[in-house]
């Protein structure tokens, strides 16, 4: 698969125990195996034997090359391997279902009190989850615990912390696509232009003042929409690993680009648990790639639940102090509110592309999106209008005060970014 070079950049970095290699996955194998009648004694226990006799590396022995981050910076393994999948069930009626299922349906499974384990050949967890979930109702999926255990694997004190409900697991089984997306550093970053919203630009002689890089994926050759990656990593608690590669991938995208105006990087607040630690990394790409730092202007997302304001008062003293500019994205939709936007006093606030989608000629978008304009002028904040895709739009924000705009009138995503707009 042919990738952008900023793609090939990013490097996965790796952490060695002496006499192993920890992969770029979690739960590699451990040297030596079990057979299979010991593999399965051990599950039949439940793991319980797993902490007995179990040797773990003292803090001496590991030799650290480039630290990893064991949340954003190492994959989980994807669940396409031949293992045994374990599960346990609320009650004996559930039980009872599944237990019938798999009789009739030739699944090899044994049975322990209320744990069912099955034997599952490499690729086939879907053809096997499938059915299970169509017998249960919501509330049974959600009280029924799952772990999976691949072949050839010793139990490890970790496996108690795999546990999962059903409805997570199965979302870690369909997220295979994404890891090895991830893996393969199969992101890369599209570009669009943010121009200015002055008498030049009304009458079609538009000056870029930024560019945004959005997310893309390749996957078996097809280009993958941001949203897609999105909805999977959320589910399968890959969002840390996610937004981090759409960092990096943008930073080093902008960079080899040559990009000299500003350029506009999202972030998702809910992937980041300390930011003096866990954005020192993307701190350091933007230096090593020659981006100055003013030039960089981190944009909060808000497609899901803003964290308290405290979280995000932080990442912003963070940023600001590093010398990076920041923006609120889809401010007037989704999550947001005006005490985020009081509370934090982004450098830009970003108005959502469908309060600003046919403002001329509705009348309720209308009153909203000048109401906004209004306030965050007074606020002495900068303001984008985005999605602007018709004459009129531009004109319309242009007139109340709009510092600059984005959208399909002036040029779509793409890479390399465009130098000219029409």
């Amino acid at each position: 698969m042919s990738l952008n070079p900023e793609s090939q950049a990013v490097e996965a970095t790796h952490t060695r125990l002496k006499g192993d290699e920890v992969g770029y996955y979690q739960g590699e194998p451990q040297s030596g195996t079990l057979s299979s009648k010991g593999d399965e004694e051990l599950l039949a226990h439940e793991l319980e034997g797993a902490w007995h006799g179990m040797v773990l590396p003292n803090e001496e022995d590991v030799e650290v090359g480039a630290p990893q981050c064991q949340r954003c910076e190492v994959l989980p393994r994807p669940m396409t391997e031949a293992g045994t999948l374990a599960l346990r069930f609320p009650h004996t009626f559930t039980l009872g279902k599944v237990l019938a299922f798999l009789s009739t349906s030739g699944w090899k499974h044994t049975r322990r009190d209320g744990l069912i384990q099955v034997e599952v050949g490499k690729g086939q967890l879907p053809l096997l989850l499938s059915p299970i979930v169509s017998l249960l109702s919501s509330p049974e999926q959600r009280d029924t615990q799952a772990v999976y255990h691949f072949a050839g694997q010793l139990p490890q004190i970790q496996d108690y912390f795999n546990v999962e409900s059903l409805p997570d697991f199965v979302a870690q089984v369909r997220a295979a696509w994404l890891i090895e997306l991830l893996r393969d550093q199969s992101i890369y970053s599209v570009f669009q232009p943010i121009v200015r919203c002055d008498a030049g630009t009304v009458e079609g002689t538009p000056s870029i003042f930024a560019y945004e890089c959005l997310m893309r994926g390749e996957h078996n050759g097809q280009t993958i929409a941001p949203m897609a990656m999105l909805d999977i990593a959320r589910a399968a608690d890959l969002i840390f690993q996610l937004d981090l590669a759409a960092r990096r991938c943008a930073i080093i995208g902008a960079g080899h680009n040559k990009i000299a105006q500003k350029v506009f990087i999202n972030f998702s607040p809910n992937s980041i648990y300390d930011p003096w630690h866990c954005l020192r990394s993307t701190v350091n790409t933007v230096d090593e790639v020659g981006l100055r730092r003013d030039q960089v202007v981190f944009e909060i997302t808000e497609a899901e639940r803003l964290p308290e304001i405290k979280h995000l008062k932080r990442l912003v003293q963070f940023y600001r102090e590093e010398g990076f500019e920041i923006a609120l994205d889809d401010v007037g939709s989704g999550y947001s509110s005006l005490n985020v936007l009081v509370a934090l006093r982004p450098d830009y606030v970003k108005l959502d592309m469908e309060l600003i989608r046919d403002v001329d000629r509705d009348k309720g978008k209308a009153i909203v999106a000048g109401k906004l304009l209004e306030t965050v002028q007074e606020l002495g904040l900068a303001t984008v209008a985005e999605g602007v895709e018709r004459k009129e739009e531009l004109s319309w924000v242009a007139e109340r005060g709009a510092n600059f705009a984005q959208g399909y009138l002036f040029a779509r995503p793409a890479t390399p970014p465009g130098l000219d707009v029409r």
